[in-house]
């Protein structure tokens, strides 16, 4: 599983939108839509703030991440 397919998982599974997790996060729609869709890597930064707006350990991401 890539990092963006466990984001639209977990994401799911809080029954969030796209736009209401960029929200939590400071980051903008359509950028978590191309990390989710695989068109873009986020920095280890960005992991840990979405992490933290979805409610989960950033270990969840960095056992994925792949710079």
């Amino acid at each position: 599983m890539t990092i963006g397919e466990r984001i639209r998982m977990i994401r799911k599974e809080k029954k969030l939108t796209q736009k209401q997790l960029g929200e939590l996060c400071n980051i903008a729609e359509p950028t978590i839509r191309r990390y989710e869709l695989g068109g873009l890597n986020p920095k280890i930064q960005t992991i840990e703030k979405i992490a933290k707006a979805l409610g989960v350990p950033t270990s969840c991401f960095i056992e994925l991440y792949e710079p």
